[in-house]
């Protein structure tokens, strides 16, 4: 997602590996991301952790593995930014905004299919009022 992203922007990340640009580890996004997957926005109606790393994927909308609302097997997360990724305006991995969008405390896990919404809405961002 990094790559693309700055590619997009015109830059790369110079050969270098994705973790020495953020300044973390992968196992710090790990333990960070884990650390979420019972916070209330991500629980089932009923209280329920339902995430893991097993069902980390997108959002299937049909066919036999397509999400149900009532089948907690079908539920996928994605990695989410809390402020668009795409708010931020950055050119090299060096800018403050680089690495502002992609601080732990901008990424969090995410109902895939909400996430799906959101991203085609942007209501759950103009809602919360940010940048």
């Amino acid at each position: 997602m990094i790559a693309t992203s700055l590619k997009e922007r015109g830059s790369s990340k110079n050969g270098n590996s994705t973790f020495d640009l953020l300044g973390y580890k992968l196992e710090d996004l790990l333990i960070h991301l884990e650390s979420l997957f019972s916070a209330p926005y991500n629980l089932t109606s009923d209280g329920k952790v339902w995430m893991n790393f097993d069902n980390y994927g997108p959002y299937i909308a049909s066919g036999p593995n397509a999400w149900k609302d009532d089948d907690i097997s079908t539920h996928r997360w994605s990695l989410d930014h809390e402020i668009p990724e795409s708010d931020f305006e950055y050119s090299s991995p060096n800018d403050e905004e680089f690495k502002k969008a992609w601080a732990l405390a901008n990424l969090r896990p995410y109902s895939a299919k909400q996430n799906v919404i959101d991203g085609a809405t942007r209501i759950r961002h103009k809602k919360n009022g940010t940048r």
